[in-house]
């Protein structure tokens, strides 16, 4: 009879411990679908992209789920139970707090903006007052002086008064009018100014400082019908740098980001003329547009990789070697723009599939 109970025991045990693991298996789950939803709408902010934030919050969702390694740490894969649940948390906690200070300093810039309008409007409703009461209480004199009988000459003095003092009070709103005018007209310069920058600063990627995809996207277009209509040949380079992932795990994303940055500074040094265009396509890959046939942007490629290759990058105590692949194709006559950049990416995977480090060039005429 003791022996039956203590066997039910140890069952209604074993159901108990697994109902809990799938308890905990859920809110894991959870955890990992919120910080990948997080990631995924992550703000830009000043000393951090939202790209890199949704790469962090990737790799916290890949450890809590299937036992990854944390953000900047390798090791092996953890149990259930040893899964960092609290540092996940921290992280989110910490991140949601910067994201909130972020977006609190923005509107605390715009209320200032707005609130200095709102002054600089008052004044100007404020002098109009003053100058219109002014004139008022002046016609109001006259009028007075005519209806009570004053001797002519008397009036006739009054009049020329009056008739001088709003003269000068027409010169005086004429001029604060034009000054009014030049003050515009120069906020205007300074706003179109701003929004100028701010257009610019829409079109750059936060870490590299190179154009961004919003910004290839348009100039792949305008570069595609200037080469139609000028018949001139321009090329297109995707280049993605090599093992970019063994960085983030082995020495952390700080450093993935200098390397970033230093191939970023690299690339715009070797296309340096006025038609290159240089930018972040996306991650750790760049999209290069040249004027320029295949052939001859084919040997720039790849003295640009040999130059990569030949200047590891310094993260403190560690040199980091880069080398990348590159995809290369020249724009056809009647091919579109998605048609144009697919060819390439297929150029850029076919190097990849080669071992990396080197350029394949798509030079097949288009089918007839």
């Amino acid at each position: 009879m003791f022996s039956r109970d203590s066997k039910k025991t140890s069952t209604e045990l074993d159901d108990s411990s697994r109902g809990a693991g799938a308890g905990l298996d859920s809110m894991m789950d959870l955890a990992a679908t919120l910080l990948r939803e997080y990631g995924r709408t992550a703000l830009d902010m000043e000393d951090v992209t939202g790209e890199s934030i949704r790469k962090i919050c990737e790799q916290w969702a890949n450890h809590l789920l299937a036992g990854g390694p944390k953000p900047g740490k390798e090791t092996g894969p953890a149990s259930l139970a040893q899964r960092d649940v609290a540092g996940a948390r921290a992280f989110f906690v910490e991140q949601r707090r910067d994201e909130v200070a972020f977006v609190s300093r923005s509107l605390a810039a715009l209320r200032r903006g707005v609130w200095s309008f709102v002054q600089t409007l008052e004044g100007l409703l404020h002098q109009d007052h003053d100058i219109d009461s002014r004139v008022t209480e002046q016609l109001e004199r006259l009028r007075e002086l005519a209806q009570s009988g004053t001797p002519v000459e008397i009036l006739r003095r009054e009049v020329l008064g009056a008739v001088e003092q709003i003269g000068q009070l027409a010169q005086e709103r004429h001029r604060q009018l034009r000054e009014r005018v030049e003050g515009l007209s120069h906020r205007v310069t300074e706003l179109d100014s701003q929004l100028e920058t701010a257009r610019i600063e829409g079109e750059i990627d936060a870490l590299t400082r190179l154009y961004n995809r919003k910004a290839f996207d348009q100039r792949v277009v305008e570069v595609a019908r200037m080469s139609r209509a000028s018949g001139r040949p321009t090329s297109l380079l995707l280049f993605d740098i090599d093992h970019f992932k063994q960085v983030n795990d082995t020495l952390g994303h700080l450093a993935g980001d200098v390397v970033l940055r230093q191939v970023a500074d690299r690339l715009v040094r070797k296309f340096r003329t006025k038609s290159d265009f240089v930018a972040r396509y996306g991650g750790e890959e760049f999209a290069i547009l040249l004027w320029e046939t295949a052939s001859s942007a084919e040997t720039v490629a790849n003295r640009m990789l040999i130059a990569l290759a030949d200047t590891p990058i310094a993260y403190e105590q560690v040199s980091i070697p880069i080398t990348g692949s590159v995809g290369l194709s020249q724009l056809r006559t009647e091919e579109t723009e998605l048609a144009w950049i697919e060819r390439t990416d297929r150029a850029l995977y076919a190097a990849k599939a080669r071992g990396r480090n080197c350029v394949v060039a798509d030079l097949e005429p288009a089918a007839r």
